[in-house]
C-alpha cells in the first residue's frame, strides 16, 4: 500500500497532481485547496490514501497526517466515497469541524456542492462520533510512556479511555512520580 509520495510535480489538473518519484509516476487526487498550493516543477510531499474501488485504484494525497486522518475518518463514514470524503475534508481542519460538531453550526457545510441537506445532515450525524474517536486517537499522542502507564490504571479502574485521557492531560508538569500523577487524576475524575 503507498503511504507517502515525495517527489516532482511534473503535471497537474483541475483534481489531480502527477508526481514522478524517480522513474515512476503517480496520479494522486488533492483537494483544491492543496491543488493552488502544489505547482508544476515543484518538489513535493504528499500522505496519501491507496482506494481499492471496483474498477481501479486511486490515490489521495494530502499536505500533513492530520488531513489524512480527518479523509479517512469521512471516508469510513457509510455513504461516502472518497471523492466526497476529499470535497469535505477541503472545508477545515480537524479543530473547525470539532467545533461545528461541539456548536450545532454547521455553516462549515453551506460551500460544499453536489451534495443535498439530508446528506449533509446523515453526514454530521456521523460524523460527530467519529470525530471524538479520533479525537481521543490525538489527544493520546501526546502522551508520555509513563502517562500510558496511568491511561491503562485508570481505565482497569471503570473510567473510559477518553475521560482518562482528558485527566491525564490536566495533570500539572511539576507532579512527577506515577503515583502522584494517578492520585491528580483521581482527583480531576473526581470532580466530575
Amino acid at each position: 500500500m503507498i503511504s507517502y509520495l515525495k517527489g516532482k510535480i511534473v503535471a497537474k489538473d483541475n483534481e489531480a497532481v502527477h508526481i514522478n518519484t524517480g522513474s515512476i509516476g503517480f496520479k494522486v487526487f488533492v483537494a483544491p485547496k492543496n491543488l493552488e498550493k502544489l505547482k508544476e516543477g515543484q518538489d513535493a510531499e504528499l500522505f496519501c490514501a491507496f482506494v481499492v474501488k471496483r474498477d481501479g485504484f486511486e490515490l489521495y494525497g494530502f499536505l500533513s497526517k492530520e488531513e489524512l486522518g480527518l479523509f479517512e475518518v469521512l471516508n469510513h463514514i457509510n455513504g461516502i466515497g472518497p471523492k466526497i470524503a476529499l470535497k469535505i475534508s477541503a472545508l477545515g481542519t480537524l479543530d473547525d469541524f470539532r467545533n461545528a460538531v461541539d456548536k450545532g453550526d454547521w455553516r462549515l457545510f453551506d460551500s460544499l456542492k453536489g451534495v443535498g441537506t439530508k446528506r449533509i445532515q446523515k453526514i454530521i450525524l456521523e460524523i460527530s462520533g467519529k470525530i471524538k474517536e479520533f479525537s481521543i486517537g490525538d489527544k493520546s499522542k501526546k502522551l508520555t510512556s509513563s502517562d500510558q502507564k496511568i491511561l491503562a490504571t485508570l481505565t482497569t479502574l471503570g473510567f473510559s479511555r477518553s475521560e482518562a485521557v482528558d485527566a491525564i492531560l490536566e495533570i500539572p508538569l511539576e507532579v512527577d512520580s506515577v503515583q502522584d500523577r494517578v492520585k491528580y487524576a483521581l482527583k480531576v475524575l473526581g470532580k466530575k
